[in-house]
């Protein structure tokens, strides 16, 4: 656990008894030490008590003059979550690894290997994980045989590799825009019973080294998107009526490439336009045994293709998997 957290978790317990922020700095370990588990050096300890003193026990001039430097931090902390570089991006919806559809997967590697060097970048656009192993669904259920947590990172390394390995280079613009699959990881550690358990327990982030791969990361799965250029965005997706792709534009007001509902179809109203771009799981992997067969018969394998051009206007192409193989252009790839 980095020292940050330890003094942000510090902070949250002294938060909920304010009185232990006045006693000796021993009483002060034991009460968070009971309390989360972790042991915090004497520093971290008067720190937090420092700043819950600040919060609860001064005067409202003092503490405005106290927080004001974080705000101002924080306020100044900017995403990159935008992309102005025409060129063709490759869009990734919904993989579910380790439980994806290993012909479609092998197909799509096919094509980036084909075409890398007209590929400016690749964007994954939530749950490329599936995390079936912190699944909330299955809880004091029966796992499913051989799927560890462990497992499913070396799956996720395993299909990023292959990536990289089909681009044939590593200049290229990546984005990782987390899904609610991702989020699992988020849950899971909110869970009292599971914060004990602290940096052993790694995040996709650490897991996948999407930093050391150069990915931009967005954990937001709800509230962040990757803008291209002047009039598209990519969320993972919120809405899963069957008239999705309309209640999208008609929510967000501006064109949106999306996965989540496992669904292909898009919607169009003059120069906005809405596409729901599919999924690359296997629908007959136990990991999708929760969906019903009516469920699972509106499911599509798909991605896209953007083009964006030196206007940042954008052209999308939804690629569909169909009697196991899909088409861009005359190409066929299988």
């Amino acid at each position: 656990m980095k020292k940050d957290n330890l003094l942000e978790i510090a902070i949250q317990e002294l938060r909920s008894k304010p009185s232990f922020c006045k006693k000796n700095a021993n009483i002060v370990e034991k009460f968070l030490f009971e309390r989360t588990g972790f042991n915090y050096n004497r520093n971290t300890i008067l720190k937090a008590c420092r700043i819950v003193r600040s919060e609860f026990y001064s005067k409202p001039k003092e503490v405005a003059v106290a927080i004001q430097p974080e705000i101002t931090v924080l306020q100044s902390i900017k995403k990159n979550d935008r992309i102005n570089t025409p060129g063709l991006y490759i869009v990734l919806p919904c993989v579910h690894i380790p439980f994806h559809n290993k012909d479609f997967w092998n197909a799509l590697l096919k094509y980036i290997r084909c075409n890398n060097n007209h590929i400016e970048g690749i964007l994954i656009i939530g749950d490329f994980m599936d995390m079936n192993s912190l699944s909330a669904h299955d809880k004091n259920s029966v796992p499913i045989q051989g799927i560890t947590l462990d497992f499913e990172y070396k799956e996720g390394n395993k299909a990023l590799d292959e990536i990289e390995f089909a681009m044939g280079r590593r200049n290229y613009t990546k984005f990782y825009l987390f899904g609610n699959h991702e989020d699992r990881y988020f849950r899971t550690m909110k869970d009292i019973n599971n914060s004990k358990y602290g940096s052993s327990l790694l995040s996709p982030i650490d897991a996948l080294r999407l930093k050391e791969r150069g990915y931009s990361v967005l954990t937001d799965w709800k509230n962040d998107s990757i803008k291209i250029g002047t009039h598209l965005e990519l969320v993972h997706g919120e809405y899963i009526s069957l008239n999705s792709a309309k209640k999208h534009i008609d929510v967000y007001r501006k064109s949106i490439v999306y996965g989540h509902t496992h669904r292909i179809s898009s919607y169009l109203e003059g120069q906005t336009a809405g596409y729901n771009i599919g999924f690359m799981g296997d629908s007959s992997s136990p990991a999708f045994g929760y969906a019903t067969r009516g469920m699972k018969s509106s499911w599509n394998n798909g991605f896209a293709i953007v083009h964006l051009n030196h206007n940042m206007f954008f052209n999308v192409q939804q690629v569909i998997w169909y009697d196991n193989s899909f088409y861009v252009g005359h190409e066929k790839y299988s």
